[in-house]
């Protein structure tokens, strides 16, 4: 029987689905230049002139194999002949020789993620298909992930302000192959796609001996349907649970009333302990259920002392154990970075985005404010002060953007931060 390619009907049906869009919307297409993203392009670049849009096309350039930019270049050649606009993304800096499929997709996204916020693109838009979703529900299966895990990748969420959008986690790999031969289109075939070092290659190349046994995509969708919905409730929860006990700081650091949550349920707490300290540590992988459950249960006995650990964060009971401060722990934040001269500046640090007019002198760096100017902001939490972002010259001080401090001599005006960690507070996926 034909396969039957992807019709533009069918696909403007699920990008209706979520709209409205603001005017003239601007999408970001990933396209590394395989089957599925190629034919994602070439079905978004249709959509966007349906609805008076426009789409860019962002290929990262790992540069962990010798032909990788110069696939790069090729997809850049398909595009510019579409008259789609396409920017090649390099990762550099050292590579890792070990974890590379993680660091190498955390990398990938930051890169995505960055040129987005930076260019005002509100969406962006991803390749994944069926069989993907399969892969990434068996291999959580794998890890005993819970209800979050097996959720596995939602179709729409949302990262640092910036719309993923999967619009095609319901077609599988023969009806995107078909697509692009109608198109004729050519792509290319990523040779790490077959190699079992990754593990996702292995349940691939596995998978399709589950079918006897009644496994297939389709069943698996329904089982990641079952648990996006449990997951959908207890994100409810939480965020409604939220609204009476937390309080998140735009300096980076929550306040949980944890007097409130004497006749919460342990599963409950603890959930919702897990969310503040992905969104205080900035980090897009939740820590294990069991640490999280460990320092619970120290909280139930009015463990104070110095604070707990975890995740990047340091988690504190405070005021005769009724209030929970959950901060940033100073030895888990970046190193200082030395930053260009330049005027309408906008930068990422941290969980912070930070942009101001103006021009800052040559070896100016930004770090971690510290602990030694506690003397300057006294209405601070010490605890919260020591992991602000700052920006210094040599030992002096300039520029404290979130406590409006500013060095006398620097020419710069409209500071503007926001605390803008990676994942929300509920509705959290992890992108694989």
């Amino acid at each position: 029987m034909q396969v039957k390619p992807i019709s533009l009907e069918e696909f403007a049906k699920i990008m209706d689905f979520f709209s409205p869009w603001e005017e003239n919307p601007l999408f970001a297409v990933a396209v590394s230049g395989g089957a599925d993203s190629i034919a994602l392009c070439r079905l978004s670049a249709e959509y966007a002139k349906k609805i008076n849009g426009k789409i860019v096309a962002l290929t990262v350039d790992h540069g962990l194999r010798k032909e990788s930019f110069d696939e790069a270049v090729q997809v850049n050649k398909w595009l510019k002949k579409l008259n789609i606009e396409h920017h090649i993304l390099s990762w550099q800096g050292e590579k890792p020789t070990s974890r590379i499929e993680e660091i190498a997709r955390n990398a990938r996204y930051d890169l995505l993620f960055n040129w987005c916020k930076t260019n005002g693109y509100l969406h962006l838009l991803l390749a994944h298909n069926q069989g993907d979703q399969a892969e990434t529900f068996l291999l959580r299966l794998a890890k005993s992930s819970g209800v979050d895990g097996l959720a596995a990748m939602p179709a729409q969420s949302f990262r640092r302000d910036v719309e993923i959008l999967r619009p095609l986690l319901s077609f599988n790999r023969e009806r995107i192959i078909a697509t692009n031969k109608a198109l004729n289109q050519e792509w290319i075939e990523d040779p790490s796609n077959q190699s079992e070092v990754f593990q996702r290659v292995k349940w691939r190349h596995f998978f399709p001996s589950l079918k006897h046994l009644g496994i297939t995509n389709q069943t698996i969708e329904k089982a990641i349907s079952k648990q996006a919905e449990i997951k959908s409730v207890l994100d409810n929860i939480i965020a409604e649970l939220s609204s009476e006990v937390l309080k998140i700081s735009n300096l980076g650091f929550a306040e949980i009333s944890w007097a409130k949550l004497e006749n919460v349920q342990k599963e409950i707490i603890c959930r919702l302990l897990t969310r503040v300290i992905m969104v205080v540590g900035g980090n897009i992988y939740p820590p294990k259920k069991e640490q999280v459950a460990y320092i619970y249960e120290n909280l139930k006995k009015g463990y104070q002392k110095a604070g707990q650990t975890l995740a990047g964060c340091k988690i504190i009971l405070r005021k005769n154990d009724a209030q929970l401060l959950v901060v940033r722990e100073k030895n888990k934040l970046p190193k200082p970075l030395f930053l260009p001269k330049q005027t309408d500046y906008s930068l990422f640090w941290d969980r912070f985005n930070i942009s101001f007019d103006g021009e800052l002198p040559q070896d100016a760096f930004i770090a971690p404010l510290g602990c030694g100017k506690k003397s300057f902001f006294p209405q601070i939490y010490p605890q919260v002060l020591v992991s602000l972002p700052a920006i210094f010259l040599k030992d002096s001080l300039l520029l404290v953007p979130h406590l409006g401090y500013k060095d006398k001599n620097l020419k710069i005006g409209n500071i503007r931060v926001s605390f803008l960690p990676p994942l929300p507070l509920t509705g959290a996926n992890i992108i694989k």
